[in-house]
């Protein structure tokens, strides 16, 4: 197997662990949403550090397929990917161009559910915040017993 043949198996590989891994991410997500609104802080623990795991490993395979492009003296973004995929032959550019664009469509859905997730927290910090504001705006003008 030519070094050529490698990285791009390399890349293939990645591409399908990435997909399987953000498919993953967005059910924590949708997860994490759930319990934040019960505010069960074990379960949001735990479901962080998942998150934070596979976004370690991702981050790593991304760090990789830029190290592939410019392997192949291409730049590390989506022309680069581009152009890396016209160069393949017929039946591995459909693989890799699929399989590429099936994790964009899942980076998108992790993304729009984690800017619900912070939505959340921002709406409960500002109740939080609102709620806090109000008790010592009361206590302010109340009797003090100490």
């Amino acid at each position: 197997m030519s070094s050529r043949e490698r990285l791009l198996a390399a890349l293939d590989e990645d591409l399908q662990r990435d997909q399987a891994d953000y498919q993953r991410l967005l059910d924590l997500t949708e997860a994490l949403h759930a319990h934040l609104l019960q505010r069960d802080a074990q379960q949001i623990e735990r479901l962080n550090q998942d998150i934070s795991s596979l976004s370690a490993a991702a981050a790593h395979r991304a760090a990789r397929r830029s190290r592939i492009l410019a392997a192949f003296s291409l730049h590390a973004d989506a022309d680069g990917m581009q152009r890396l995929f016209a160069g393949c032959p017929p039946a591995q550019r459909q693989r890799l161009s699929a399989g590429w664009e099936a994790l964009g469509h899942l980076a998108q859905a992790c993304q729009r559910q984690n800017e619900r997730n912070g939505r959340l927290l921002a709406m409960q910090h500002d109740i939080l915040n609102q709620l806090l504001g109000q008790s010592a705006q009361s206590s302010l003008y109340s009797p003090q017993y100490y």
